[in-house]
Order: C-alpha cells, then structure tokens, then sequence
C-alpha cells in the first residue's frame, strides 16, 4: 500500500511539476511573440498563416537528403501537379516548391544563412509565386534576410512555440494538455521541437492537406542530394561547410542524422513524429517516398497512380 502510494505521489507531483513547466514556456513563448510582431510591423513581414495557395489535398515535403536524387522524372511530372513544400537548401534543385522554410544558421564560423539566402535571390524570377517562410521569427531580420528583402522578395514570419518535452513521456503530457489550451493562443502559431519536419507537418494539418508525402527525410545519414556532381557549378560553399563540420563536430557524422540520433537529442524526430501525429486518427495520412528511410515501415510507402 505504502509502494502504490508513493508512485501515485510520485504521478500527481511529475504531473504539476510539467504543468509549471508548460506555464513557463507559455509565458517566454509570449514574450517572444510580442518580439515578432515588433518584427512585422517594423519591416511589414507578414505572419504566415493558413494561406490559400493549396491546389491538392496531397503535399509532398522535400528534405534535402540524398534520397532525392532517386526520384524518377515521371515522379517529378505526378509531384508537379501537387503541392510541395521545401526548407533550407532546397534552391539548389530545379524543381520551384509552393512553399520554401529557412531558418537562421547557429554557426559563427560560416554564414549559412546567406549561403541560402543567395540561392533564393539567384532565382528570385521562377520564386515569385512561392510562399517563403521564415523560422524562429524572433530573430528574422539577419543579414540573408535583409538580402531578400532588399531583393523585393516577400517574406513570411512563422509563428513557433517550442515545446518544453524532452522525451515521449513529456510530449505525451503536452499533448493531452495542448488539447484544453490551444485556443489561449494567436491561430497563427505552428509547433515546432528540434527537426524541422515537425513544424512543417504541424503547417500542412492547419492548411488542410489529407496526404503528406515526405521526400528526402531519410534521416539515416548526414548525405545531402547537391553533393551530387552536377551540383558541382553552385554547391562549393556547401560542401566547405560540410567538411567543416564533418571535421569539428563529434555529433555530425554519417551514421545517422542528427535530429533522430539519441546521443544528441533524448527526444528524436522520429518518437517526436511517432507520438504527436502517428498514435492516433487524424485527418491527414503521412506517407514516404521509397522505402530507404529511418520512417519506413512506420510509414507506408507512396504509391504513385499509373
């Protein structure tokens, strides 16, 4: 009796102790938010919200993994006629997505925003009709982003809330939680943890997309499609970076992606993925390409119609 009640203790204190946890980033989360919208109105970037530039009910999400180079040119022809949805260095590819993210780079040794930044106004003219969108708004206004601006290239501020989970357990209390307290907050706001994708996800279910395929999310190593040679005239200050970290970081290496390593994060993308949008019924189905993915057989594979 004395066991059981301490392990019910111990259940009811974990339980407030997340809840003044979830206050907490709640209340920085605020803060932040008022720094975007300071933002916005200095340099009129608008918020991103639910736009209407969908066209299907299926988005194919481009990641920039090596995968992307197995994609056939009749598969290319079937994503063409949906909607896509592109982050980071996606501009080397030829293929102009619906939406394009890019977040500020942390690395003081290279300017990798502007490495990205440089992409997008290089092809600023075939760009015009993509909606692009800026991550971790609070600090927006870095140079790359100056640069597009002063391109006359229109911009989006995203809206994120981090949620304070570092492991499955956490992010289960949250999202049983989330659930009563979403409607406290802007309709512009987008989740996000450490990955990328998740945000991006996070997007397509406010949109309203039913199908998501993910496309270059193979997450079983640090390989990127423009190492490819025919890359070889735009990525040489992608690949000095890459040597760089492959060099300087211990958790950057080719054995698996970072953001689904457990030495590096306690939560992984893929339990993250898992717990938030897989464990249960949703409107919206996810899907991966090809079977070469740290997702599969989680996911099931995309079958293009003949």
């Amino acid at each position: 009796v004395m066991i059981k009640s301490k392990i019910t203790l111990g259940r009811v204190v974990e339980k407030y102790f997340y809840i003044l946890t979830l206050i907490r980033s709640s209340v920085l989360y605020f803060n932040v938010y008022k720094n975007i919208n300071k933002i916005s109105k200095l340099y009129s970037l608008p918020l991103f919200k639910d736009c209407n530039l969908k066209n299907s009910d299926t988005l194919f999400i481009l990641g920039s993994s090596n995968g992307i180079n197995s994609i056939t040119k009749d598969q290319w022809a079937h994503i063409r006629e949906h909607d896509s949805f592109a982050l980071n260095t996606w501009a080397i590819h030829e293929h102009i997505p619906d939406y394009y993210m890019i977040e500020r780079g942390s690395d003081v040794m290279f300017d990798t925003d502007k490495m990205i930044t440089d992409l997008i106004i290089r092809k600023k003219e075939v760009y015009n009709k993509t909606k692009i969108i800026i991550k971790d708004s609070e600090h927006a206004v870095f140079k790359g982003v100056s640069d597009i601006l002063a391109a006359d290239i229109e911009v989006n501020l995203l809206n994120n809330f981090l949620i304070p989970a570092s492991n499955v357990n956490c992010l289960l209390k949250f999202k049983k939680i989330w659930s009563f307290v979403r409607r406290l907050f802007p309709s512009s706001l987008i989740l996000k943890t450490h990955g990328s994708i998740f945000s991006i996800l996070d997007i397509a279910k406010s949109i309203g997309y039913k199908k998501v395929v993910l496309c270059g999310v193979d997450l079983l190593n640090q390989g990127y499609f423009w190492e490819d040679a025919k890359y070889s005239d735009i990525n040489k200050d992608l690949l000095l970076y890459r040597q760089y970290k492959l060099a300087t970081d211990c958790n950057y290496s080719n054995k698996t992606h970072r953001t689904n390593d457990s030495n590096v994060h306690t939560l992984t993308i893929i339990d993250a993925i898992k717990t938030y949008y897989l464990d249960e019924k949703t409107d919206m189905d996810i899907y991966v390409l090809y079977k070469e993915t740290a997702l599969y057989p989680l996911r099931k594979k995309y079958e293009f119609k003949k």
